[in-house]
């Protein structure tokens, strides 16, 4: 995923050009410079809040704090099959109102998901609203239900990710067309599988390698019995070692006696 947009204003130069007045005054410098703003294209989270966000009078876990992360790299697209006063309502009792941009209501349009030009519609919307460009490439569908919510984005030609919550967690796909992207457990994973790529790389992950490994080595050491009778053939090597050493010693001290 990429974050989002920015806008980015590059300069180039092209030469620079020096003149000189008489009489031996200092250079003037000219810099030729052409400005241009490189737009990044922005992303776009479809959420539908039901079984993802709340289930019933209940908000879950880390709603509040998933919404928070995803809205720093996100718009954040409510997708409901409700009318929108009503999905408004449900998101403002649970305080998850001001997260999102838009409320994307099927009823609407007089169509239910899983149609998928409610998503094509508030691109549209999404475009005209924030005036910025938009593609599918950095949109993706968080989802419960694998017919409605995963099957509409999957149609749509986004990203899919299925959230293994609410009372549809045993609700099997039919066919290769409800199946996600990806599928996480709860919306922790979902908000690392929505984090930057340099929060994935592999070496960060190792760092914390080489230190399980010294704690297995030290409980394994622990736990080998073999190791005191090593000690004990070193202690006997030592004093076999010594004994020669006390050996000389006194044949030296003989012959010092034996000169005086």
């Amino acid at each position: 995923m990429f974050a989002r947009s920015i806008p980015v204003i590059t300069v180039h130069v092209y030469g620079i050009c020096v003149s000189y007045k008489k009489f031996g005054t200092l250079p003037k410098f000219r810099m030729f410079i052409r400005f241009s703003a490189n737009v990044k294209h922005m992303n776009v989270l479809f959420i539908t809040p039901s079984e993802v966000l709340y289930s019933k009078d209940q908000t879950h876990a880390d709603a509040v704090k998933f919404l928070k992360n995803a809205k720093k790299k996100y718009a954040l697209v409510a997708l409901t099959d409700d009318a929108q006063d009503v999905c408004g309502t449900e998101l403002e009792e649970h305080d998850l109102l001001g997260y999102f941009e838009l409320i994307a209501s099927s009823k609407d349009y007089d169509t239910r998901l899983p149609d998928y030009r409610i998503i094509n519609i508030s691109l549209a919307t999404l475009r005209d609203k924030l005036g910025e460009e938009i593609t599918k490439r950095e949109c993706a569908l968080l989802g419960a239900r694998p017919y409605e919510d995963i099957k509409c984005g999957n149609d749509a030609g986004i990203k899919t990710i299925r959230v293994m919550m609410g009372c549809y967690v045993n609700t099997d796909p039919e066919d290769a067309s409800e199946k996600p992207t990806a599928k996480v457990s709860d919306l922790k994973e979902a908000s690392y599988l929505l984090a930057p790529e340099e929060m994935k790389k592999p070496n960060v992950l190792k760092k914390a390698a080489p230190k399980k490994a010294k704690a297995k080595r030290a409980v394994q050491k622990k736990k080998m019995p073999a190791k005191p009778a090593k000690k004990k053939a070193k202690q006997s090597k030592a004093k076999t070692k010594a004994a020669p050493k006390q050996a000389k010693r006194s044949s030296k001290k003989e012959i010092e006696e034996s000169f005086f």
